[in-house]
């Protein structure tokens, strides 16, 4: 065999360890670029979530101390807390900003379930005026009692107030007719349909105060 013969065979021989070589090297290599440049990306998507989520925060902590103005005459609208704070993050991308950022954020957390909390606060506070009207007309007829003050003492129930906030903006009523009116209201409410209306929304403001606090804790930290 002469030279260059030999030189072939010794080349071919080498080619298949030297492929093997070369692609497993190329491999790692790009293992090694694509998990960098995640590395790079999970790390610059953090710091813009953390940058966005750091900048709405004081707009959200003003909506989270508006204070709920509750009306006797009527359980809708919703809180104005809660309505803002729907406004506000309707157009945010917060699932994306809590999958990037990985610290604890209960504020964030507790954003998720906003508009959630919205719909079930609304749709319960409907279902109460809805109930109201149901039940109260027949009962007020047959007490002979203003409907509108029987429903007033119904929600001021509802908020959790004593009969005598709303006896205080009602005049036109002696106070035999108040006692008349707290137990027609009893009625009311012993209503099953008002009755699961009210549990309904009792639980919906449950719901919401809790949320409301833990914001307000986590976005004004002591």
């Amino acid at each position: 065999m002469n030279l260059n013969a030999a030189r072939g065979v010794s080349n071919w021989e080498t080619f298949t360890p030297d492929l093997i070589v070369g692609i497993t090297t190329g491999v790692v290599v790009g293992l090694i670029l694509f998990f960098a440049q995640r590395i790079s990306q999970n790390r610059d998507d953090r710091l813009r979530s953390q940058f966005a989520w750091n900048s709405i925060k004081p707009k959200l902590s003003g909506a989270a101390h508006r204070q709920w103005q509750m009306d006797y005459h009527d359980l809708l609208p919703i809180p104005a807390a809660l309505s803002l704070l729907n406004e506000i993050i309707a157009d945010q991308p917060i699932a994306l900003w809590r999958s990037h950022i990985k610290a604890e954020e209960k504020g964030l957390d507790g954003l998720i379930a906003i508009p959630r909390i919205r719909d079930l606060f609304q749709s319960a506070a409907e279902e109460v005026e809805s109930a109201l009207d149901f039940v109260g007309i027949q009962i007020a007829d047959r007490a002979r009692l203003p409907l509108d003050v029987l429903k007033m003492v119904v929600r001021s129930r509802a908020y959790g107030f004593e009969d005598s906030e709303v006896f205080l903006t009602v005049t036109r009523i002696n106070e035999a007719e108040k006692l008349r009116v707290k137990a027609a209201a009893d009625k009311m409410m012993a209503v099953p349909r008002l009755k699961i209306a009210l549990e309904r929304y009792d639980d919906a403001v449950g719901v919401y105060t809790e949320m409301v606090h833990l914001l307000r804790a986590d976005l004004n930290p002591a």
